[in-house]
């Protein structure tokens, strides 16, 4: 049987040790390297879709310097595409890292290359359009939502016409506390403050579980339903990307499983997760797949923020295959990337089946492990009899 085949990634991160490592020369970044081995597996889809967790902004915003707030050159949105990603969620909690400005410039930037996108929106009018991708003749309604937009730290928040700019699915943050005493414990950057607490032996690990809140407001919610059913009159098959959860923690928190069950109530046929920062389960569901987090396609493990435990250097790459003739799901596997950064921190993204092929030795056994390990996590079961391939089938 002849099949359309729909891939996901995870994360698309671009932090300060990449960055640098990325700069060629003044004003000039070359990101072409970082994701070229990718560029074969996403040949083999007919449409990818990645998560893009920074904005494109302009040099005159400043590029990412600090841990939590990005800013990417525009030249890794053209290494995106050259690599093969058709399409990226923009809904996440990095979003307005340089305000509504660098979020509508993201979204010129994402035209301009040839990159679709949903999640953010330039206007109002602009969020009222449902997302249905039309790829071989097969409907795909496209969703992204994120929980918040960091605006607690970036001190964006919005209003009026303004709130319809990004898909959320509560309130935003409170705004950051502009105290006194705030703003002296702030002098100290966050970063020295994590490196202090590492010498000192004291924990320095973000690992976070989500929970539920006391009171849910609704109307985000109501807001959500009223897309997907507008979305699913439109398409053959619907797909929600999310962005919520804790981070690094490998056993999804309450918040998560209540939108999950919310969004298979409301008739979602496929769930992308991402925010965690590490592989965490996928379950079979209506028709389709929920995945809580595919993990990190692009995150720096040297940044001092990662704990290494639960795997962050690698992710999960989902693929649904679709029958051509009734544009029905008919299988769907998952693909382990593994993130390979250089002494200079400059990274690598590539499919672990290739990297197999090509290692020796001791980097061979633990690269094999930890696969394994991935793998279990991703199918929440125990795999005895596992052998690398370049795709695993899970429904």
């Amino acid at each position: 049987m002849e099949y359309i085949k729909i891939s996901f990634l995870g994360d698309i991160m671009c932090e300060r040790p990449f960055l640098k490592a990325a700069k060629i020369k003044q004003h000039d970044y070359d990101f072409d390297q970082a994701f070229s081995s990718l560029k074969t597996l996403n040949g083999k889809s007919d449409y990818v879709i990645g998560n893009l967790e920074t904005v494109c902004a302009g040099e005159t915003r400043g590029y990412t310097k600090e841990l939590y707030s990005f800013n990417t050159p525009d030249t890794f949105i053209s290494a995106l595409k050259k690599c093969g990603i058709d399409f990226v969620s923009t809904a996440n909690n990095h979003c307005l890292d340089r305000g509504l400005d660098g979020l509508r410039r993201t979204l010129d930037v994402l035209d301009s290359k040839g990159i679709q996108h949903t999640g953010t929106y330039r206007s109002r009018k602009e969020s009222e359009h449902a997302c249905i991708i039309e790829v071989m003749g097969l409907k795909l309604g496209i969703i992204s939502y994120t929980y918040g937009t960091n605006s607690n730290i970036n001190d964006v928040l919005l209003s009026g016409d303004d709130v319809y700019c990004v898909n959320l699915l509560q309130p935003q943050e409170k705004k950051k506390d502009n105290t006194l005493l705030a703003r002296i414990k702030n002098l100290v950057p966050i970063e020295t403050k994590t490196k202090i607490r590492k010498i000192l032996g004291k924990s320095y690990k973000n690992i976070t579980i989500d929970k539920l809140p006391n009171t849910l407001d609704m109307t985000y919610l109501n807001r959500l339903a009223d897309e997907i059913k507008q979305v699913k009159e439109l398409s053959d098959y619907t797909v929600c990307l999310l962005h919520c959860g804790g981070q690094f923690n490998l056993v999804p928190g309450e918040y998560s499983e209540y939108i999950m069950e919310f969004l298979q109530k409301q008739g979602v046929d496929s769930i992308i997760g991402n925010h965690p920062h590490n592989v965490q389960k996928a379950k079979k569901m209506n028709n389709g797949l929920k995945a809580y987090c595919l993990g990190n396609v692009s995150i720096s493990p040297s940044s001092i923020y990662v704990p290494m435990d639960n795997h962050p250097d690698y992710s999960a790459m989902v693929h649904l295959y679709f029958g051509k003739k009734d544009r029905l799901l008919k299988k769907a596997t998952v693909s382990i990337l593994k993130i390979v950064e250089s002494d200079n921190n400059y990274l690598e993204i590539k499919p672990v089946f290739d990297l197999f092929q090509n290692t020796k030795g001791n980097s061979r056994q633990e690269l094999f492990r930890c696969t394994h390990e991935v793998l279990q996590i991703f199918m929440e079961k125990n795999i005895t009899s596992f052998e690398m391939q370049e795709e695993w089938e899970i429904l």
